[in-house]
């Protein structure tokens, strides 16, 4: 839809093409769209067979299954997904198996009645060798001024209690040598279009991972960007820059790392701060906590990353203490610090972790300006 397609285009295409499968995809915000296609779908003498997907739909699965029992909802990437989703309509597999869906009532091609939501079995395979996209809608997308998204990894490294993912706490990153070829394809849609910035959005959820070669991959793949001509922006976690269970090397190691990015073309870097108050954080289950991420904001306007960060300002369950607590988090002068590029990155590591150093090296302004984006809402 965000390419000129109307709801009512796909209304006019649903009745009057009488598709056998049907797959939507909604995010937060399109969720009465949603339901007027799904309204219309079933509401056919013949309903087709239809799968939905996105943050949105695996967020509200419950909801959806009671309204609609016939629905099978996809809760991760889709790619295994749709895949069972064609197998089952041929009739090669029943519905129970089909990879990562969620369903309910009673069930096509002769399967039992099922009264109760139920969860299909897990998507059992390589995640990280179905992140490579197809360009088909690439110049649809800039004629319309969209940006060109890529992943290199796909899940996260944690579980925080307000994320509808079915993934989280699962991730898979691609090799790095994986990306040359895509990239070689898209600097031929990009030369066709010269006034598009040769902005690539690794829209991974984690780019950096875990594992003992998380420094060396990322820095691999931030090598392959610029050799292609690109610049790039992604998201990560906050621990990846400071962590309470690591000593001073690993904070230089990704010191060193966060420097190195920005010299191979990072435009910027979100950051899921959340809150600056550890009980909330624990609700969260962020499994960070304030003076971690305080620290984290310290190092990194230090050393000169660009950067965004996300932060939710209310929730529903917060006090009236938790709601100053984060007030002040926010209003806080001592944690945007003036660049310090002639400074190594173990003095910044010690510097962030000294407040006179802090007093001495602060912008003065609260932690909601200059390049910091604060998020006042709560992911429901």
């Amino acid at each position: 839809m965000v390419l000129g397609v109307t709801l009512e285009d796909l209304l006019k295409q649903l009745t009057t093409g009488a598709p056998n499968i049907v797959g939507i995809s909604a995010t937060f915000g399109q969720h009465d769209l949603m339901l007027r296609l799904l309204d219309a779908a079933f509401a056919l003498p013949a309903p087709p067979l239809v799968v939905a997907g996105g943050s949105l739909t695996a967020r509200n699965e419950r909801l959806l299954l009671e309204r609609y029992p016939d629905l099978l909802v996809a809760r991760g990437g889709g790619e295994a997904t749709i895949e069972g989703v064609l197998a089952h309509w041929h009739g090669d597999i029943p519905r129970q198996e089909i990879p990562g869906i969620g369903y309910t009532g009673a069930a096509r091609g002769g399967d039992m009645a099922i009264g109760r939501r139920r969860t299909a079995k897990p998507i059992a395979r390589d995640t990280a060798s179905d992140i490579l996209p197809e360009l088909d809608l690439l110049p649809s997308t800039f004629a319309h001024h969209g940006v060109a998204q890529l992943e290199t990894s796909r899940g996260c490294t944690n579980t925080c209690s307000f994320c509808p993912r079915g993934h989280k706490g699962l991730w898979a990153g691609a090799a790095p040598s994986k990306l040359p070829w895509i990239l070689d394809e898209l600097c031929q849609v990009f030369n066709r279009h010269p006034d598009i910035s040769r902005t690539l959005y690794l829209v991974d959820e984690e780019i950096i991972g875990a594992g003992d070669d998380a420094v060396s991959r990322v820095l691999e793949l931030a090598h392959t960007l610029p050799e292609a001509g690109f610049t790039w922006e992604s998201s990560c976690r906050i621990d990846q820059t400071v962590r309470t269970d690591q000593d001073e090397a690993w904070h230089v190691e990704r010191a060193r790392m966060w420097r190195t990015l920005v010299d191979l073309g990072l435009r910027r870097m979100l950051f899921g701060v959340e809150s600056g108050v550890d009980s909330i954080l624990t609700r969260f289950n962020k499994e960070t906590t304030a003076e971690q991420n305080a620290l984290a904001i310290r190092t990194l306007s230090a050393l000169g990353v660009p950067i965004r960060y996300t932060y939710i300002t209310f929730d529903p369950l917060m006090s009236l203490g938790e709601l100053k607590a984060t007030h002040a988090f926010q209003g806080r002068n001592d944690l945007l610090l003036r660049p310090q590029p002639g400074l190594g990155p173990r003095e910044i590591v010690r510097g962030v972790r000294d407040e006179e150093w802090v007093a001495e090296h602060t912008t003065g302004r609260p932690c909601t300006a200059g390049s910091v984006t604060c998020s006042s809402a709560w992911s429901a």
